[in-house]
């Protein structure tokens, strides 16, 4: 119980009789004491406890509802262990079995009850508990009789909820588990954990079989069986491995070649082909990854290959390699391209230049037609069959135009084609270029400008845009390439007066036409405000003349406006100077009165304005 008591300077104090305090209805849990880093699969210790609370944080000790806990963060992928909903005893919930099973740092819990806000307990960590048992990690593979199994076997120690201790150096002893035949196991058969993990590397059994197993052994531990595996029949040592090719070099580009590789020794072998070309980016290039198929068809181009096999052991890993060169020395006729110029698209009565390039082939021989649609014939010989691989096409009429290209092999008679769109417009040719900038100049700096560029006439315009400034090295800067986007923003970085420069090009004609226009950035801060002082101090005599000197804050290009306020005068305001550069007004006033002044600063660059007034007596 509390009293509450009252004093004033002068008088005796006075204390209440005696009240209570009592906690409010249940609003929430919190956990009283939090759960402490643990081992796995021990309890956490000491025991978690969660409160009921009411909104200020106190103790209800008469709540007895029923409060679960769980997981909220679970970085282990553990599962909590125990009694996982307890009843509040006076306003405690006591949970002293709670267990985790996996290792791993930052878990929560979660404490909850219906109608009252949850609790999420402080971080906590999950240690290894104490060795407990052996597992194969790296499992015995196939192996021939009295060759080393490979890769290693090895054995991890783990607790007894399968986390691993890094820190255990057991003893660990191997030997045969399952054993059809009565092999015997060789090699190192102790070995000490090394970070928890212990690796036997030179383990072998002498006597072919399948199903063996392996069994690892470590005192006060739980032992461990590994999966069952073959020790296959004693076989020569893979030693060397032989390429042959058919047909023999050297062969044509496009002829089908079979290449064959064949080891001596080893057990199921698989081979791996690379090619090399010097001429060829990258230079080496695979054929074939790892596989038991030991022949492949190889169609090689032009040019001097080496080719590079290698054989390995399936078994024992063990390689082999060879290399040999191969000849791909004449040139068929594959393929053949079409190029024009200028590109497409133009305007009518243009000369387009055709230009068809051949892969191969000898003594060729060059054909061109050209197809609209709207045409009778469609089809129509630009150029017969001969050795000019040019043809020049002036077009009269506007169309979309498929121009084919045919090579023909001199000596082989084969032939090959190729097509390309063209397409031919009419119009208006590009005869000017404007631009509009916004904000119009002068802005200040690091304010976003945007170019527009409008051409007159012209198809298919691009853009492009340069801006020159003389203090700058270099004074001209590239700001958009040639582009279809007629718009182009501009953040300067430094004042000072530029020149933009935008060149618009004719997609199809090719022709080009320039503009420019100045701009001035400005630096400074924004206006801010403005002062006002006058050159004789109030009050004055009538017919005195008083010049008023007006002071802004920021701003560029500032313009000063006045005007002067008389209650007694029609009209009462009456403006003394119009908007100008000039900072100062002379004013000789004519009759007594207190007047009150108004002067106006306006921004040159932002439009933004500030105003001062200032009041003057004249007697």
């Amino acid at each position: 119980m509390n009293g509450m008591s009252a004093s004033s300077t002068g008088l005796t104090s006075v204390i209440s009789t005696p009240f209570n305090i009592t906690p409010g209805w249940p609003s929430q849990l919190a956990f009283q004491t939090q759960p402490s880093s643990s081992k796995a699969g021990s309890p956490l210790a000491p025991a978690v406890t969660v409160q009921v609370q009411d909104a200020c944080g106190n103790l209800v000790p008469t709540a007895t509802m029923a409060i679960n806990v769980s997981l909220a963060a679970n970085p282990g992928g553990s599962t909590l262990a125990g009694a996982l909903t307890v009843y509040a005893f006076k306003g405690t919930a006591t949970f002293s079995s709670l267990s985790l099973n996996k290792t791993g740092n930052g878990y929560l819990l979660y404490a909850s009850t219906t109608g009252l806000a949850s609790a999420t307990s402080n971080p906590f960590n999950i240690t290894a508990g104490s060795p407990g048992g052996l597992v194969f990690l790296t499992q015995p593979g196939t192996a021939a009789a009295g060759i080393a199994i490979s890769p290693s076997v090895t054995v991890q120690v783990q607790d007894a909820y399968g986390n691993p201790l890094a820190n255990a150096n057991n003893a660990i002893t191997m030997a045969i588990g399952a054993n059809p035949v009565g092999g015997t196991l060789f090699g190192t058969l102790t070995a000490s954990a090394v970070n928890g993990i212990a690796t036997f590397n030179n383990l072998s059994i002498d006597t072919a079989s399948a199903s063996y197993t392996l069994t690892a052994t470590s005192l006060g531990l739980t032992g461990a069986t590994s999966t069952s595996f073959t020790i296959v029949p004693a076989y020569p040592a893979l030693t060397a491995v032989a390429l042959a090719f058919s047909p023999a070099a050297p062969q044509a580009p496009g002829i089908p070649i079979t290449l064959t590789a064949t080891a001596t020794g080893g057990a199921n072998v698989q081979y791996q082909i690379w090619q090399y070309n010097a001429t060829a980016t990258p230079a080496w290039s695979q054929l074939q990854a790892f596989s038991t198929q030991a022949s492949i068809t190889w169609n090689p181009a032009m040019g001097n290959y080496l080719l590079s096999v290698t054989a390995q052991d399936g078994i024992t890993g063990a390689t082999a390699n060879t290399m040999a060169w191969y000849a791909i020395n004449t040139v068929p006729l594959t393929a053949v391209t079409l190029a024009a110029s200028p590109t497409s698209p133009q305007l009518t009565n243009t000369a387009v230049t055709f230009t068809a390039t051949a892969t191969g082939g000898t003594n060729l021989q060059y054909q061109f037609w050209i197809y609209n649609s709207n045409n009778t014939p469609a089809w129509s010989q630009l150029h017969a069959y001969s050795v000019s691989a040019t043809c020049v096409w002036q077009p009269t009429m506007a169309g979309n135009y498929l121009l084919s290209a045919t090579v023909r092999d001199g000596a082989s008679g084969m032939e090959m084609n190729t097509t390309a769109w063209y397409l031919i417009t009419n119009g208006t040719p590009l005869t000017a270029v404007t631009v509009a900038a916004s904000p119009s100049s002068p802005q200040r700096v690091s304010t976003p400008i945007t170019f527009t560029a409008a051409a007159t006439g012209g198809v298919n315009v691009q853009y492009q845009f340069w801006i020159y400034s003389p203090s700058a090295t270099p004074a001209w800067t590239q700001l958009q390439a040639y582009s279809s986007s007629a718009i182009c923003v501009w953040t300067p970085s430094s004042p000072g007066d530029y020149l933009l420069a935008v060149t618009a090009r004719d997609g199809a004609a090719g022709t080009e036409v320039n503009t420019t226009v100045w701009y001035v950035v400005a630096n400074g801060v924004p206006l801010s405000a403005v002062s006002v002082s006058p050159s004789l101090p109030s009050p004055q005599l009538a017919t005195t003349p008083i010049t008023f000197t007006a002071a802004a804050t920021g701003g560029a290009n500032v313009q000063y406006q006045f005007w002067l306020y008389n209650a007694a005068a029609t009209p009462a305001w009456r403006q003394l100077q119009a908007y100008s550069s000039s900072a100062t007004c002379t004013w000789t006033p004519s009759t007594a009165g207190n007047y009150l002044l108004s002067v106006t600063a306006l921004d040159g660059l932002s439009s933004a304005e500030v105003n001062t007034t200032q009041w003057y007596v004249i007697k």
